[in-house]
């Protein structure tokens, strides 16, 4: 999957639980500081991107070393294209 679908479909993902400008997000956007996602929201956020993507993800990996959206878009395709 190329990471601009990546990029989109976890847009939409984030908006479920924001109402931030995902049309101003960047590579260098955080999730918690700029986009406002609580941890609760990040626990969530991992559900729906194992359910959206079809990954399994381990919670802890995602929530002490993903901190933007490009990180989090790196991520993800890394967890697809191991799979």
């Amino acid at each position: 999957m190329k990471k601009s679908e990546i990029e989109r479909r976890l847009a939409a993902i984030i908006t479920n639980y924001t109402e931030f400008d995902m049309k101003t997000v960047n590579q260098s956007t955080t999730l918690r500081e700029d986009i406002g996602l609580t941890s609760f929201d990040t626990i969530s956020l991992i559900t729906e991107i194992e359910e959206s993507f079809s990954v399994n993800i381990d919670d802890a990996a995602i929530l002490s070393e993903i901190v933007t959206f490009g990180e989090t878009v790196d991520f993800i395709a890394d967890v697809l294209e191991a799979a």
